[in-house]
């Protein structure tokens, strides 16, 4: 129920990009930019949630279908003629962080490899939070990580830990035709039955916020 949420917040307003959630890793050393384009492609083919797409039914429900989608190749971004490459991959990456996601239509992914000197890349990843947090930030990075190591040493990479998405979604279906369900929406409606009404600080709507 909060990515659904989180859907029809993004649809009421679809260019903002309050949404997306980022990070970057400062990779130092001899750093091999085309086998870690590869890497990241790779994992993100490893996560069917990650690159799932999302459709709206005509009863007006919202349908996730995972790995539907496809990253392809992220771009190698080179700034290393700017007079300051730190500042140019960072003016980059907060642009690109400023392109809201459409889930309707677009892949929940975006990634660049930036390098910023011989010995210096960046990796910068942006998922649109649908289908990201921070927790699943360090398991994306770790399988990039081992499809990377893979890759350079000519070897083939440790099988995805990745848990597919089928299994959560026949237990949520489980529960919500269970009597156990009926008995918590009970529990819960009597419960907050004389809840007061929400304290604001401003009348009407407060809206979506803006990044």
């Amino acid at each position: 129920r909060a990515q659904t949420g989180v859907w029809f917040a993004q649809q009421l307003t679809p260019d903002n990009p309050i949404f997306n959630t980022s990070e970057c890793l400062e990779l130092r050393g001899s750093v091999d930019a085309d086998a870690l384009v590869v890497a990241v492609r790779r994992a993100a083919d490893d996560c069917e949630a990650l690159v799932a797409a999302f459709e709206t039914q005509p009863d007006g429900t919202v349908v996730q279908f995972p790995g539907r989608r496809q990253l392809g190749d992220p771009p190698v971004v080179d700034v290393r003629g700017t007079p300051d490459p730190w500042v140019a991959a960072h003016e980059w990456m907060t642009n690109d962080l400023a392109r809201a996601i459409d889930p309707s239509v677009d892949v929940c992914l975006r990634a660049a490899v930036l390098r910023l000197a011989d010995d210096r890349v960046v990796l910068y990843v942006c998922g649109h939070h649908l289908v990201f947090d921070a927790f699943g930030f360090s398991l994306f990075n770790r399988r990039i990580g081992e499809h990377y190591t893979a890759l350079v040493a000519g070897t083939e990479p440790p099988a995805p830990r990745f848990a597919p998405v089928e299994p959560v979604v026949r237990e949520e279906e489980s529960y919500r035709e269970s009597d156990a369900f009926a008995a918590d929406r009970a529990f819960w409606a009597d419960y907050l039955a004389d809840v007061e009404e929400a304290v604001a600080l401003s009348p009407g709507a407060s809206g979506i916020a803006r990044r």
